[in-house]
């Protein structure tokens, strides 16, 4: 009897977990010595984002960005996306969700080749910039998601890491592209 009950109290627990999701919330902040407009300019249009040399700093499975439908930068753009990960071709079809210039810069997951927007409700990419003054701007840098697939908080701690890091990476090679003088050959 007593096992019965366990066994149902853990049921119910899985239950209600299903029900209400998991959400996992990323973020990491950097400072960076430029006009929060000059910081705007680089984060508001993936396709020249995408271009940096120091993207593979930040992007390894990116080889390709491109606006397929919309105005490049501007809300309800849908950007694709082609590259390779774990030596497979891999796509996704990210959408602008919210823009509000110069301060905050939202992309959502449409699909992709790995099948996430099966087992999510919602993945986001949140950069949001703050003027420290007229020559600093902080950018703020969230990865957000949402699942009901409880299997995936169980394995949470698995993916916060790679995930914080990516998150750094991508803010690291934005505040060397912006802070350091470059002489590219074309």
């Amino acid at each position: 009897m007593g096992l019965a009950i366990l066994f149902g109290i853990i049921i119910l627990i899985l239950i209600i977990g299903f029900l209400l999701g998991l959400r996992t919330v990323i973020s990491e902040e950097i400072e960076i010595k430029a006009p929060i407009e000059k910081v705007w300019e680089l984060i508001s249009n993936p396709v020249e984002f995408n271009q940096l040399p120091v993207r593979n700093k930040w992007a390894p499975i990116v080889d390709y960005v491109k606006l397929i439908s919309g105005e490049a930068g501007k809300k309800d753009a849908v950007y694709e996306i082609k590259g390779s990960f774990l030596g497979k071709p891999y796509f996704a079809e990210i959408k602008i969700e919210e823009v509000s210039p110069p301060k905050l810069f939202v992309t959502k997951l449409l699909k992709d080749s790995l099948k996430s927007q099966k087992n999510f409700i919602y993945v986001l990419n949140k950069f949001e910039l703050t003027p420290v003054n007229d020559k600093a701007t902080k950018v703020k840098l969230t990865y957000q998601s949402s699942t009901y697939r409880p299997m995936y908080g169980l394995l949470k701690f698995l993916w916060a890491r790679p995930l914080k890091e990516l998150n750094h990476a991508t803010l690291e090679a934005l505040k060397d592209e912006i802070e350091t003088p470059k002489n590219y050959q074309v």
